[in-house]
């Protein structure tokens, strides 16, 4: 007996690793607030690195470098805001249309819901007399719509996530050298040199990321102006911006397009919209991105799809958007950490790694310190 609560047991470590894991995803969601804008900082830092790299190397301080950076990162953030509400507003506006249009068909679906409701009613009084509610064929017209009131409550909600993130975005960038220093002298062989091609690999991922969604974004408004899809262009930065929520981002892009279709044309030429997107999606997942990204860094699918299911079920959108960086980030340390020690599998590493590895590219002195590519 007392061997199996002997701390070297399997089923001991098994335990605790369980317990651990539950303990940090349980101080992960009641910390939300604080812990989800401070990783998006983080990795919003990281794929900022390039520009804070190139910053410092003409001479531009520290301090100044890091609040260029911020404010680079928040007219982003606005400029995506202005960009996606007219796109917004039309697509309220058409839904609201839509709905007088399909409310002849609700009515008289309502019909058959008040015909079970009767039922419904009529066996809830056999089974237990004057438990039936008052007004329980009333519950459509209980619900409330969120008020101006409700959007003043959230606001110090959303100032304060705002203020966690503009500030761990500026002291990240401002520190991150020095807070890669403090990171290699924790337990592990991760060195300086490691974090940095880390962060390197993160940041050139993002960039190629950008660079695929932004040219499948145009390719898609494109052929929507072509076949008379109105507001083509905001269908095209909406494709940009969902593009980057693997798998799910697409899906409900689709689901989309084809309500929007039914709203713009008739007949089977509803679906060309949705059939289009389905379409380029298909080629650029297919062809374009493992071409471009396999050069970089190959992720297995399945640890990519776990990853943004757990991240989105956690911190929803900002869970969305941090889950593909943070796999990236975490696949490139544990590669560096074991660096040296094992044998790296090749298709993990990039074409330059391979070719300093077989000898045909001269290795950098100062390999350390280009962490990351010109812009």
């Amino acid at each position: 007996m007392t061997k199996l609560i002997h701390d070297d047991h399997p089923a001991v470590r098994w335990a605790l690793y369980l317990i651990a894991i539950v303990v940090v995803v349980t101080a992960l969601d009641l910390l939300e607030d604080i812990v989800a804008p401070l990783t998006l900082a983080l990795v919003v830092g990281i794929v900022l690195a390039p520009l804070a790299d190139m910053l410092e190397r003409i001479g531009v301080p520290p301090a100044v470098t890091a609040l260029l950076s911020l404010v680079f990162a928040l007219t982003g953030v606005a400029a995506l805001v202005l960009l996606v509400q007219p796109f917004v507003g039309d697509l309220l506006t058409r839904g609201s249309s839509f709905w007088f249009e399909a409310r002849d068909t609700i009515r008289s679906m309502q019909s058959i819901l008040t015909g079970l409701t009767e039922v419904t009613k009529e066996v809830t009084e056999a089974i237990a007399p004057g438990d039936t509610p008052a007004q329980g064929a009333d519950v459509a017209e209980q619900v409330e719509l969120p008020t101006v009131t409700d959007a003043l409550l959230y606001a110090p909600a959303f100032a304060a996530q705002t203020l966690v993130f503009a500030g761990s975005l500026f002291f990240f960038l401002l520190s991150r050298h020095q807070l890669y220093q403090w990171g290699a002298k924790l337990p592990g062989p991760v060195s300086v040199e490691g974090l940095q091609k880390a962060e390197y690999r993160v940041s050139r991922y993002f960039i190629a990321v950008t660079t695929i969604n932004a040219v499948f974004g145009v390719l898609v408004a494109a052929a929507l102006m072509a076949i008379g899809m109105p507001s083509a262009w905001l269908w095209g930065l909406c494709a940009f911006l969902m593009n980057f929520i693997l798998y799910l981002g697409p899906l409900i892009t689709a689901g989309v397009l084809i309500v929007a279709g039914m709203m713009v044309f008739d007949g089977a030429m509803s679906f060309a919209p949705a059939a289009i997107y389905v379409t380029l999606n298909m080629c650029e997942g297919q062809f374009v991105t493992p071409t471009v990204l396999g050069r970089h860094m190959r992720v297995n699918p399945l640890l990519l799809f776990l990853s943004l299911i757990f991240w989105l079920w956690l911190w929803g959108p900002i869970g969305g958007f941090v889950a593909i960086p943070l796999i990236v980030w975490a696949m490139a340390v544990h590669q560096e950490r074991h660096h040296g020690h094992e044998q790296v599998d090749p298709a993990y590493l990039t074409e330059e790694e391979r070719a300093v590895r077989d000898g045909d590219a001269p290795v950098s002195e100062t390999q350390g310190d280009q962490a990351a590519p010109p812009l």
